[in-house]
């Protein structure tokens, strides 16, 4: 028998009620008026007035403002997205001291993984309903310290469609092109109101151009300003930062910039002269990516900061910057030199090096900026010094460089299929690691071992396989043994490794099976053993996409079972690639369905609290 189901907490419960009571207030028919706009034929939903006096008298003057910001948010996602502004219209009061508001979020229903958007009017309607609320209490008696409205999507285009990135968003008005349902005006509507908030430090927002920059740079304690979707931005937005009130306590200013965007190399220098408590400054495209690939578009214009930096400092020896964060950007095979950064910028601690071709550093001066490093990226192939000639040995990436990188917690690196790195040597190079991304590379070990175990230990707590290619079929059981304190778990699309060909694949090529053979193997995949990866105690996260044992698929139980036996801690469960495909698309969408609903619902009666997809 399941046991009985955990009552939940009273905050959750009450919660809970509080979000039903609000939904049926806004669903009422006499809750509500209606405008038609004769220009767009639009019929536009507005809450009533006296609805919203008697929400702010029973409710909003009561509550907590982070109580209120959670609501708005519940609310928003209870709806699908969709017509959000009549819960900003009813919720948002100059109380609010955090607003966030998410543009997207992924559906579960009905087992799928589909993205939900709002829609372009939705968010015209969101950014006007914000504009006419901000204008109607005044921006000056608000209390917000954090304004954002995010996108976690992983895409740095507008409503994901990448024409976006060659619209102006500095073009007037009455041009359609550069402002999608009336975004752009609303939005610098709403800039002007928040420049007059007198607490506020954090500013996101979905677009930027130079007017909202030169409102932006009005904020005298800001501290944050960044920007979601590509935006045009030239030097008149770049020069009103760096004169604005905002230079004195900004830090952070991420900008995502279209082909229209034309920063050029003094504005840079201004800003940088001008905000000298500025610790991260990116004119790129979005910081969340599927791919560290996706950097290259904005690769060169992102190292336009570390030129600036080099220029400054050739000006003035006794320069100095806060930066912390830098991408280098390299062409052909040139060795890179950090003098520049240790004499410039002395406090860097993330570090991006981008490069086509083969990744080589001045090992001096590696060596001592290596000992600040906290996060770092590499995309290129191999990763070697200056000495190396041997085109086989530079694709091998030297562990050796990294003995005095002691305080490296992230490592990101992107191989272009050649590079090949040692894992195990690696991590036991760096024993602070606690997080490593490895994606489009050859994953080796320099220890011989036989079977799933190996013979070291490693506290990394977070480990991305993506798209690489390894001759050891057993390496997921194999990094089970040798991780044991893993949190997050992903592999996704891990290739037995063809030396004929030097890049992964998923299927069995001319001439791959005759050296699969002579190795003794089977022509397979590599598998995923759940019942090895179960022995991961403190996993919260796991996402597969590879070959799944046998017996894990010939009953439907087997992997409830396991679910409600073992993953003591797991709360998100991906599965691509484990429901068969062999039928229709009828009946594999039903049968993913079936299975995700199936499964759901055992997880609820044994009180295990798990997302869980299959696909």
């Amino acid at each position: 028998m399941a046991p009985r189901r955990v009552v939940k907490s009273l905050l959750s419960q009450s919660m809970n009620k509080l979000v039903l009571s609000i939904q049926e207030m806004i669903d009422k028919e006499r809750s509500l008026y209606y405008i038609h706009h004769e220009q767009t034929n639009h019929v536009t939903e507005f809450i009533r007035q006296e609805v919203k006096d008697q929400m702010k008298i029973f409710l909003c003057e009561t509550l907590p403002s982070d109580l209120q910001t959670k609501l708005i948010s519940e609310l928003i996602y209870l709806n699908s997205l969709a017509s959000p502004h009549l819960v900003l219209d009813l919720l948002f009061t100059e109380r609010l001291r955090k607003f966030t508001f998410e543009l997207t979020k992924k559906s579960w229903m009905a087992g799928g993984n589909e993205l939900i958007r709002v829609s372009e009017e939705d968010i015209s309607r969101c950014l006007n309903t914000l504009d006419s609320v901000l204008g109607e209490l005044g921006g000056e008696n608000l209390s917000l310290e954090q304004f954002y409205i995010i996108d976690k999507s992983q895409d740095p285009d507008f409503q994901g469609d990448p024409i976006n990135n060659m619209t102006n968003t500095n073009l007037s008005v009455d041009n359609k092109v550069g402002d999608w349902a009336g975004i752009m005006t609303r939005l610098s509507s709403l800039s002007g109101h928040l420049s007059l908030a007198p607490n506020l430090t954090h500013v996101v927002l979905p677009f930027a151009s130079d007017q909202i920059l030169e409102y932006i740079s009005r904020i005298a304690n800001l501290i944050l300003f960044q920007n979601v979707y590509r935006s045009t931005v030239t030097e008149l937005g770049i020069l009103a930062i760096a004169e604005g009130r905002c230079r004195f306590s900004l830090t952070h200013i991420v900008l995502c910039l279209n082909t229209h965007a034309n920063v050029p190399s003094y504005c840079v220098s201004r800003l940088l002269l001008a905000a000298t408590r500025l610790r991260v400054l990116e004119f790129g495209g979005s910081c969340h990516t599927k791919s560290l690939y996706f950097q290259g578009g904005d690769a060169k214009r992102r190292h336009e900061i570390f030129n600036v930096v080099s220029r400054l400092g050739e000006d003035d020896k006794s320069y100095t910057n806060s930066l912390v964060r830098m991408l280098i950007f390299r062409e052909g095979n040139l060795p890179v030199s950090f003098q520049t950064i240790l004499n410039h910028s002395p406090l860097l601690s993330d570090l991006t090096l981008f490069g086509w071709e083969t990744i080589k550093v001045n090992q001096l001066s590696w060596m001592e900026l290596s000992r600040n490093l906290v996060t770092l990226e590499l995309i290129g192939i191999g990763f070697n010094t200056d000495e190396v000639l041997n085109r086989n040995l530079s694709q091998k990436f030297d562990c050796s460089l990294f003995s005095e990188a002691l305080s490296l917690k992230t490592l990101k690196i992107a191989g272009w299929g050649d590079t090949q790195v040692p894992l195990d040597t690696l991590l036991r190079t760096l024993p602070k690691l606690r997080c490593l991304y490895l994606e489009d590379i050859k994953v080796s070990f320099d220890i011989k071992f036989q079977g799933r175990r190996c013979f070291f230990k490693h506290d990394l707590s977070s480990l991305c396989i993506f798209h690489c290619s390894t001759s050891n079929l057993n390496l997921i059981q194999v990094l089970c043994s040798a991780l044991p304190l893993l949190k997050e778990l992903t592999v996704s699309s891990l290739y037995l490794d063809d030396p004929n060909r030097g890049l992964p694949f998923h299927f069995h090529m001319p001439g791959q099976v005759g050296v699969i053979k002579e190795l003794g193997q089977s022509p397979r995949s590599p598998v995923a053993d759940l019942q090895v990866i179960a022995e991961l105690e403190y996993l919260e996260t796991l996402h597969l996409n590879v070959t799944y044992p046998s017996e894990h698929l010939e009953h439907d139980f087997n992997l409830p079972v396991l679910l409600i036996r073992k993953f003591p801690r797991l709360t998100h469960l991906y599965l691509d690639n484990y429901i068969s495909r062999r039928g229709s698309v009828l009946s594999y969408t039903f049968d993913r369905k079936t299975s995700n609903n199936r499964l759901q619902w055992f997880l609820d009666q044994y009180n295990r609290n798990i997302s869980v997809l299959l696909n």
